[in-house]
């Protein structure tokens, strides 16, 4: 499965990470959203709402998975700056259909 990952940031517009987010589940591509910063992960759930919420008018549901990390930025010979972010994997969830009791009984 490939991965597409996307930065989200403070001023990211939300329908639109919505909609990439979306596009690639339906292309059957792993999506990840990296933030930093209280606002960027605001942005990325608000972003994860909506995707859901246009996935599941075609009967398509998703996984999330979190992972706090720390992120080098600027690498120097002294080591650099390092920074907290977040990184949302999202990928499709697939139930396979599974026979009840009530089921049965039909």
């Amino acid at each position: 499965m490939q991965t597409m990952t996307l930065k989200v940031a403070a001023h990211s517009q939300v329908g639109k990470v919505a909609g990439a987010i979306a596009h690639n589940i339906r292309e059957a591509r792993q999506v990840e959203l990296v933030a930093m910063g209280a606002e960027a992960v605001n942005q990325s759930v608000k972003s994860i709402i909506l995707a859901e919420a246009m996935l599941i008018e075609k009967d398509e549901k998703i996984r999330i998975s979190v992972l706090l990390e720390r992120i080098k930025l600027f690498p120097t010979e002294n080591g650099g700056e390092n920074r907290d972010a977040i990184r949302f994997t999202i990928d499709d969830y697939k139930i396979d259909e599974v026979e009840t009791d009530e089921d049965e009984r039909k």
